[in-house]
């Protein structure tokens, strides 16, 4: 027996006008929030890769502890968008796509 959405047009007007359109614009706030994520979880990298010039009655230091103190507690307060306690990153972005993606060829 055939799916009720090739059966009747009707049921596949509901699911393409009332149900798609605003799960599509969900999933396009969810990538757009993995991406901000994404480019939190870079920012600790760049405050590393910052050299401070050490002033002319100071000896040069190959390791700086107070940068090191400032990465640590930028990579330790995880910042990003949390859903229910789980960090939303690119790859749970994708796999929700993809779900949604094969749900709605099994349906249509």
């Amino acid at each position: 027996q055939a799916p009720y959405l090739i059966q009747d047009t009707g049921y596949a007007a509901l699911w393409l006008g009332w149900v798609y359109q605003p799960v599509l614009l969900f999933m396009y706030t969810v990538v757009r929030a993995a991406a901000i994520t994404e480019k939190c979880s870079r920012v600790a990298p760049l405050v590393n890769s910052w050299d401070f010039v050490a002033d002319a009655d100071e000896e040069p230091v190959i390791m700086h502890l107070g940068r090191q103190y400032i990465v640590q507690y930028i990579i330790n307060s995880g910042a990003g968008f949390y859903v229910k306690g789980v960090r939303l990153t690119a790859f749970l972005a994708l796999k929700l796509n993809y779900f949604f993606g094969a749900i709605s060829f099994a349906l249509i």
